[in-house]
């Protein structure tokens, strides 16, 4: 966080879109694995 401003200077605008969306992405990969984790658990119990 101490060089987050420097960073964003040197990747420009159109790097920091492209860390941004693909900070999004890990984030929705790792939602969808634990929804998949919580319905097998759900179906193996029924």
């Amino acid at each position: 966080m101490v060089y987050s401003r420097y960073l964003v200077r040197v990747m420009g605008e159109t790097g920091k879109d492209i860390v941004t969306r693909l900070f999004g992405l890990i984030l929705a990969v790792i939602a969808v694995q634990f929804v998949i984790n919580g319905v097998s658990d759900v179906v193996a119990r029924w």
